[in-house]
């Protein structure tokens, strides 16, 4: 008898134990969603990202070139390296090989923008962003249809 109550109290014990867990895993996704929200407002309020913001709402009629110049990409190649400074990091890591235009277009994800924003901003038409971004996650080896790409790539770097 005295074993068996030795081992109801070990049950009860680790019982404690996984509540306190479940509380403390809880309070982690918490403070993680409110991290991914602080680093987004962030990016929004950088200068490129206000910049890419006015750039995507702008229509230009006619337009036969790409809003986002190479004096933007390294602006937004700064703003997210001091915000998410091992984004770079796992993109190569999932795809060391990755061109110049196809990393400028990881650095133009990050900003969470739909399709039609895109495409004004790279001067091509919505279908085409939809394609890129399916090559893009092949080459990133990203199988998971629940989720964008965005949502992806947000989920491992945070």
């Amino acid at each position: 008898k005295k074993e068996l109550d030795i081992k109801k109290n070990e049950i009860e014990a680790n019982k404690k134990d996984l509540e306190k867990l479940d509380e403390l895993e809880h309070e982690i996704d918490g403070l993680s969603t409110e991290l991914k929200q602080i680093k987004y407002t962030l990016l929004k309020n950088s200068s490129s990202g206000k910049k890419i913001a006015d750039l995507a709402q702008k229509f230009i009629p006619n337009n036969k070139e790409a809003l986002i110049d190479e004096k933007l990409y390294k602006a937004m190649e700064k703003d997210i390296r001091s915000i998410y400074p091992k984004y770079k990091a796992l993109i190569l890591e999932f795809y060391p090989e990755i061109s110049i235009s196809e990393w400028q277009y990881c650095c133009l994800l990050i900003f969470g923008l739909d399709n039609k924003s895109e495409s004004r901003l790279l001067c091509v038409a919505p279908q085409s962003v939809r394609t890129r971004r399916l090559r893009l996650r092949k080459k990133l080896g990203i199988e998971l249809e629940d989720m964008s790409i965005y949502e992806y790539l947000i989920d491992k770097i945070i």
